[in-house]
């Protein structure tokens, strides 16, 4: 998807190194092609009008956890005097000294990251993973009751372009008793396109975050890839426990964060109505009626086979049409009182395509119904499984929700599979 990402009507937040101070954390925002260094930023004075703002949020931090913490309406005022600096060419010369060139810098994970929880929150995933499973009725109905989520593992995520190494674990045989099964690298690597919500404020033991008050939770959103081994996977999702090392290996996000005040103008009615009545504390039968629950963005995958110059189109989707919207994920994942934190971040899940064709499939184990069909992947290669060299890359956009225009979008998500050292 060709365009400007970062024009100034976006202003994501991330962190980044330079060149000249490349242990030195810092953080910034993007515009064009200019990356903002914001601990200068601020130090020249820049937001010292704003009531609510601390300058540790920016001058002394290396991560985006202090930025996100504060009041909406103060981070609001942040992003509106960076609009303007950029907009007034007399402030842009007072300011230009925290001005870098975009393609100098090096991105780092914009936030700390205590919890990482993924959920299932497509109908199109669900419904594509049962076909492929074989899974009875019974076992579809729990999806349409609550979201189904996990908590997965905070350390092993990454920022896009970190080198992703190939899961290992019990491979095949696990379902036999006449003799070992085996254990190895994953043949079945997969990848799955999905969203990331990182929030903003803790929430406290016992506290649950109703409906309504979710979106004062939220700071942004990154496109997000939840590498998976499929053939580990399968075992552990039978047992009573759910995912471990099928799914723990790695996590890539893309380095900036879409902020919600960003995403005002892509906020959409729902698409996908609710098969079965919501539960009580997911219902939005109370919800104003302008309330726009989802958003319009518009994702896809380009996958490039190691060895190949040129990458080829998998997979899109649309977000709007999620069954569980960001709210209902956060509100379940509240609603036995556990706390959630400033930098936590939470998967979609695959965002799948309800009853599309198979370019609506977000993940290779639907795209290659479980690695039964081979599909072409350009320049007489196939796949129905990653193979080492591969590079995987989440785009996304988002779109005005009343007139269909393309915005603003994420930057990469991008990923290379390589094996796992001895």
């Amino acid at each position: 998807m060709s365009g400007d990402q970062f024009p100034v009507e976006n202003i994501p937040f991330g962190i980044i190194s330079t060149p000249n101070e490349p242990t030195v954390l810092r953080p910034a925002t993007r515009i064009h092609d200019t990356a903002i260094d914001l601990a200068a930023f601020s130090a020249l004075g820049a937001f010292s009008a704003i009531r609510g703002y601390v300058s540790s949020a920016f001058e002394s931090a290396q991560s985006l956890n202090v930025f996100a913490a504060l009041a909406p309406g103060v981070r609001r005022a942040v992003r509106s005097r960076i609009q303007e600096s950029w907009k007034d060419e007399g402030l842009r010369r007072e300011f230009e000294g925290s001005f870098l060139p975009a393609a100098s810098v090096t991105n780092h994970l914009p936030m700390e990251t205590v919890n990482y929880a993924d959920y299932v929150s497509s109908r199109g995933h669900a419904e594509n993973m049962a076909d492929v499973l074989n899974h009875p009725t019974p076992f579809r109905a729990p999806f349409y009751h609550s979201p189904l989520g996990y908590y997965g593992n905070s350390r092993n995520i990454v920022v896009s372009d970190s080198p992703v190494y190939r899961f290992a674990g019990v491979t095949a045989r696990q379902f036999q008793t006449d003799g070992p099964a085996e254990s190895g690298a994953s043949k079945k690597f997969d990848f799955e396109l999905e969203l990331g919500v990182y929030l903003a404020r803790p929430s406290k033991i016992g506290q649950r975050i109703k409906l309504e008050e979710v979106d004062d939770y939220v700071f942004g959103f990154v496109l997000l890839n939840d590498w998976s081994a499929r053939d580990i996977q399968s075992s552990e999702s039978a047992g009573p426990t759910g995912p471990f090392l099928g799914k723990s290996g790695c996590v890539t996000v893309s380095p900036w964060i879409v902020t919600l005040d960003a995403l005002a103008p892509a906020r959409a009615p729902r698409q996908m109505a609710s098969r079965l009545p919501f539960v009580d504390y997911l219902s939005e039968d109370a919800a104003p009626a302008d309330d726009l629950p989802c958003i319009d963005l518009r994702c896809s995958v380009d996958l490039r086979p190691g060895g190949s110059d040129r990458a080829f189109e998998v997979c899109k989707t649309e977000y709007r049409q999620t069954y569980w919207t960001h709210r209902q994920l956060v509100a379940h994942q509240t609603r036995n009182g556990s706390a959630v934190g400033t930098g936590d971040l939470i998967g979609t899940g695959t965002m799948s395509m309800f009853e599309s064709d198979d370019f609506g499939r977000c993940c290779l184990a639907e795209r290659s119904y479980n690695g039964t069909k081979p599909f072409d992947v350009g320049n007489s290669h196939t796949r129905t499984w990653l193979e080492d060299g591969d590079e995987v890359n989440i785009q996304g956009w988002v779109h005005d929700a009343k007139t269909g225009k393309k915005l603003f979008g994420f930057g990469n998500c991008r990923g290379v599979v390589v094996p796992l050292p001895e």
